[in-house]
């Protein structure tokens, strides 16, 4: 048996997953946004509903704790993000977006689903939704 590894599925995957959150950051900081992937994402999270526990935002974004705790520190520092004690439990703390963070959501998801669109191009949206679900099937195999 013959082991390319650009042939690889694994090697197919994340060199489309880095393509995309490339071209994302990319076309977002042409809108005039300067995000990361990871602030990306743990703003898009935030965006869907504001003033969740910082390990919601780990597992929903798939990162552990450490991660999050930077990505969310970094967003702190550029005021677009801000920490709160739950009411209930003081011990979590929420994140909630500021104005600053919630000011960007229009021009980031312009952007996302131009990327979205760039990346789909000439490619069916039956043939995107098999591929959607293929991945899916995929890392629930590997979990």
């Amino acid at each position: 048996m013959n082991y390319e590894l650009r042939e690889s599925l694994g090697f197919i995957i994340n060199s489309a997953g880095r393509a995309m959150s490339n071209r994302l950051v990319h076309n977002i900081k042409q809108a005039g946004v300067d995000l990361t992937f990871e602030q990306w994402t743990v703003l898009n999270v935030l965006w869907d509903r504001d003033g969740r526990p910082q390990t919601d935002l780990a597992c929903m974004t798939d990162r552990d704790q450490p991660s999050t705790s930077r990505i969310v520190d970094n967003l702190m520092k550029r005021g677009l993000v801000c920490r709160k004690a739950d009411a209930k439990d003081r011990r979590v703390k929420l994140i909630y977006l500021t104005e600053e963070g919630k000011a960007l959501k229009s021009a980031a998801v312009t952007e996302a689903q131009r990327t979205i669109e760039e990346a789909s191009e000439g490619i069916s949206p039956a043939s995107v939704e098999l591929c959607k679900e293929v991945l899916r099937k995929i890392a629930a195999n590997l979990q």
